[in-house]
């Protein structure tokens, strides 16, 4: 049942959310879909997306100017 998280129809509810801030299941009063049978897999792909949000919005003025300077640019 936690294979079902790699279904399009559950991963897709994440590309159309800004804030991480609103990434939560509904069962917890948000708005993403568990799959069913797998609220474990669901919640842990949550988690992993809603940190992984915030750590992009918190750095990523350096990921960018990292970026460039791997890319050579600003030489």
């Amino acid at each position: 049942l936690g294979d079902n998280i790699t279904r399009e129809s559950f991963y897709c509810q994440f590309s159309k959310q800004a804030a991480p801030e609103d990434l939560a299941l509904k069962k917890d009063g948000g708005i993403v879909d568990h799959v069913t049978g797998a609220t474990i897999s669901s919640a842990a792909v949550l988690h992993a997306v809603r940190d992984g949000s915030r750590f992009l919005n918190a750095n990523q003025a350096a990921i960018i100017s990292a970026q460039s300077r791997a890319n050579g640019e600003g030489k």
